[in-house]
């Protein structure tokens, strides 16, 4: 009677104590109310519900920036800030357990919080507090949005936010999955030469054609990023404008106070993923005495060990809470697998400054500013293409290249227990493959090698740099496509900008044009009539993917399961049985096989459903998933486009387009999808830069939180 009377008064009081620990916590919104009076900002929306955000200072951008963007994607959010302290499957369940699991493994939110102070800017720390400012505003006057728990914001949540995307930039959640997936297999498995997501296919185009190249003697820059339509990654467009020489716009994330990419008044520039390899994968030697021990230069040495406290909802009753133990050796984070121990190293696994980096581009002046600030590589990977108002033009290959001993085959595991394998240092900046001001007069990327980016002959010399560095040497269809273009044209007009970025051909050197050639080749059921009619079909097929073609539709269907944006060898058998299941799919489905191709590649958004052209590593880049219908649901590619241009006195201006509008979550919102069509129909619209040209095309002005007043 004793232990259970003990008990009971235990469990009470545990009960009054976490009551009295989630009030204290609580977020209180009156804490919140007037924050909106300590900052001088106006959110201007024009005709397109684009926020132009006015501030005498970048603090007070910062905080406007932040409400206006709740206003449209409060929840996307929400959800970064839950995946920055690993609390995803507490709200989602089970299926995001991996990615608080890998949050907490990273170990990213312990690193910010321990150097925050020491390595991030007065300047930046000032915008990143007002920044959060702006979302515990907004949240203190729409309780009713809010995720349980998770408020009031913290600094911490931001930086961590820009830790964790760079790191996945490059892979590291390629190189997770690929070995986690093994986890109860008996062999290790083979490091593949190159990366490539199934799932969420991402890229980018970009081009820089100087003045000696253009037909009016202006500059050019197309700033054309790939990535999904939805979620954490998704494009949000702005313009920030203070009186502290912040005047910005172009594309960012949420939860990011800063621009990613696009333009100034002097400069602007575009990313491109690359795939540099800057990650390592150590095999471990486990003390056969102490599985707590790993040998490293003779001796044994006991992991660092963590808790990853878990709260994931079941069933969406309850949660359940536990800890799973995190271990790290002195090469990165472990993994226990049935087939071994493995420590994974990775470029700028302790950095946390990107938003410093970002934050000294988005307010530079001119080339030298702007490299500076590249030199910076707080950012480990990603492609740059710049242009200013000056006519210059630049590329860099950036990228956190370790310094590695040669001796040892970096493609390959790596022995864990040799201090010579444990690199320490990165390699210098000089080391990068860059392009100041080609003789051509153009520059590209389209996720594809640095050895091929202009059409002249003063490309980086690919014998200066080791394979060690695993940079890609393959083209892209996009990337042969620009050089095809751009070669045989050496008067270059804005309309020849614009046909080139909505072209929607596949070279003949693609890797899609070799599978059509070995499908053809292969041993086909020729006694099919289906068959048959499909054969010919393909041979007919022109390799384009405009939305009236005839032939796009059994190309790309039958080879979706594995094209990707280089050439890989297929079996026989899989091109077959592709081939064979495309054509069987379009005649049951469509009851013909040389359908248009706009009635199958559609474009689906609220209640608009549009037909589109392009297609997978085509200019005009399109990713669907196929749904039972037989229709393909958009879901990535062409996203935020931006053109800038910046005329012989230097004036600049710009027109873009978004895949949906700047309502990015809000259903009842008119921009929700009012930009939709106008991508659909590969059309761009103006971009407000100009104070007079934003007032003069306004919907609404306002400061934050004035409409939501009591």
């Amino acid at each position: 009677m004793f232990i259970t009377k003990i008990s009971k008064e235990t469990i009470l009081y545990n009960m009054v104590l976490i009551l009295l620990l989630n009030i204290a916590l609580a977020f209180n919104p009156s804490n919140y109310e007037s924050l909106g009076e300590q900052y001088d900002v106006t959110i201007h929306r024009d005709t397109w519900g684009v926020p132009h955000i006015y501030g005498v200072k970048d603090e007070d951008v910062a905080f406007g920036f932040a409400f206006a963007h709740s206003e449209d994607d409060f929840k996307t959010i929400q959800d970064v800030i839950l995946q920055t302290r690993g609390k995803l499957s507490s709200v989602y369940g089970r299926k995001m357990i991996g990615v608080d699991y890998m949050t907490n493994l990273l170990r990213v939110r312990e690193n910010v919080e321990n150097k925050y102070e020491d390595l991030i800017s007065d300047d930046v720390k000032g915008v990143l507090e007002a920044y959060v400012d702006g979302l515990n505003y907004y949240a203190s006057l729409h309780q009713d949005e809010l995720v349980k728990g998770l408020f009031p914001v913290t600094e911490h949540d931001i930086v961590s936010g820009f830790v964790f995307r760079t790191q996945f930039l490059y892979g590291l959640d390629y190189y997770f999955d690929l070995l986690y997936s093994s986890r109860k297999e008996k062999d290790k498995p083979e490091l593949p030469e190159t990366i490539w997501r199934d799932s969420a296919p991402m890229g980018s185009n970009s081009f820089a054609v100087s003045p000696k190249r253009t037909e009016d003697e202006d500059t050019y820059l197309l700033i054309n990023a790939h990535q999904p339509w939805n979620g954490p990654i998704a494009w949000y467009e702005v313009h920030l404008h203070s009186e502290e020489g912040w005047n910005m716009v172009g594309g960012t994330l949420p939860g990011s106070p800063v621009v990613f990419l696009g333009h100034n008044d002097y400069l602007g520039w575009a990313h491109t993923l690359n795939a540099p390899d800057l990650i390592d994968i150590y095999e471990l030697k486990i003390n056969p005495d102490n599985d707590s021990q790993y040998l490293f230069d003779g001796e044994w040495v006991d992991f660092e060990t963590y808790d990853s406290p878990m709260n994931v909802k079941l069933l969406k009753l309850f949660n359940i809470k536990f800890n799973k133990e995190i271990r790290w050796s002195l090469h990165g984070p472990v993994l226990d697998l049935k087939h071994g121990v493995y420590a994974i190293r990775y470029a700028a696994m302790d950095e946390i400054r990107q938003i410093e980096q970002w934050f000294q581009m988005n307010k530079a002046q001119d080339f030298s500013q702007w490299e500076d600030a590249i030199k910076l590589r707080y950012i480990p990977s990603l492609n740059c293409m710049y242009a200013d108002n000056t006519g210059d033009i630049f590329y860099i290959y950036n990228a956190a290249f370790p310094k590695r001993d040669p001796k040892f085959d970096w493609k390959d595991y790596l022995p864990g227990d040799l201090s010579q394998s444990l690199w320490t240092e990165l390699e210098d900046y000089e080391y990068l493959p860059k392009l100041y001001n080609p003789e051509s007069g153009f520059l590209q990327n389209c996720n594809s090698t640095p050895f091929s980016t202009t059409d002249g002959t003063d490309n980086p010399d690919k014998s200066l740099f080791p394979k060690t560095l695993g940079i890609e040497e393959y083209m892209t269809n996009r990337a042969l496509r620009s050089l095809e273009m751009f070669g045989s044209d050496k008067v270059i007009s804005k309309d020849d900008i614009f046909n080139y970025k909505y072209d929607m051909k596949y070279s003949v050197n693609s890797a899609i044009a070799q599978y059509v050639d070995e499908i053809l080749d292969a041993d086909l059921p020729v006694n099919d009539p289906t068959i048959n009619e499909a054969i010919e079909v393909l041979k007919d097929w022109d390799l384009n993917t405009d939305p009236d073609n005839k032939g796009a539709a059994l190309a790309i269907l039958s080879t979706k399961p594995y094209l990707k944006d280089y050439y890989e060898k297929i079996s026989e058998n899989r091109l077959v049985e592709h081939f064979v299941d495309a054509a069987k799919l379009l005649k049951k489905k469509y009851g013909e096989i040389d359908v248009s191709w706009e009635n199958v590649n559609r474009m689906i958004r609220g209640e608009n459903n549009f037909g589109l052209g392009g297609g997978p590593d085509i200019m005009h880049s399109i990713y669907g998933n196929l749904k039972n219908s037989g229709e393909l649901e958009a879901f990535a590619g062409d996203s935020y486009i931006l053109f800038v241009s910046w005329d012989k006195y230097g004036k600049v201006s710009s027109q873009s387009v978004h895949q949906y509008g700047a309502a990015t979550t809000k259903e009842d919102s008119p921009h929700y999808s009012d930009q939709s069509k106008l991508f659909a129909n590969r059309k761009l619209k103006n971009v407000w830069f100009e104070k007079e040209e934003i007032l003069n095309n306004l919907e609404d002005s306002y400061k934050p939180g004035e409409k939501y007043a009591k």
